[in-house]
């Protein structure tokens, strides 16, 4: 049991030592994050599903490094989240709850992905992947390069003036 779960952990360990600069844009940084991530649980979903179901019954060695790599995957994930809000891309959210809700879809795709089946391990992670990233994207995003606090001030501008001209069409109102 205790090689199984070194040999699967080791899959994911990239999170934790993942560059910061993997992508300059949070979007695009998380999308690669959590393309790796599903990638390596899904190569063998067996032995995932084996690993997190057994968590508390791993050795303190491995259970140390279970909780350090999806801690690490979750602060990683967290703070790619809080850096797509502040530039603009991503709505605001919770962003310690939204890395835990990613880190149960890849944990969770280990319980459904069938090897052979339908879509491939990397058509799958492109799959959840998209899902995830999408999931936080603002309706009207920035492009990542504007200052955050002078492109939502922008924004909120142009949603008043809409609000405006809409109630400047209503009877009674003004």
């Amino acid at each position: 049991m205790a090689k199984i779960a070194r040999d699967t952990l080791a899959n994911s360990a990239f999170v934790i030592n993942m560059p910061e600069n993997l992508a300059s844009r949070p979007d695009l940084r998380l999308k690669k994050i959590m393309m790796g991530t599903v990638e390596a649980a899904l190569r063998h979903p067996e032995r995932t599903r084996l690993v997190s179901r057994s968590e508390t019954n791993l050795p303190p060695e491995v259970s140390r490094l279970y909780k350090e790599i999806w801690h690490g995957f979750e602060r990683t994930v967290e703070s790619t989240i809080a850096d797509g809000i502040r530039c603009g891309l991503f709505h605001p959210v919770n962003e310690a709850i939204a890395a835990r809700a990613l880190s149960g879809m890849v944990l969770f795709a280990s319980w459904w992905y069938q090897p052979g089946g339908s879509t491939t391990v990397v058509e799958t992670g492109r799959i959840l992947s998209d899902m995830a990233v999408r999931s936080l994207l603002r309706q009207n995003p920035t492009d990542g390069h504007e200052d955050g606090a002078t492109a939502v001030l922008d924004r909120i501008k142009k949603d008043l003036q809409i609000v405006e001209q809409m109630l400047a069409h209503q009877p009674g109102i003004r």
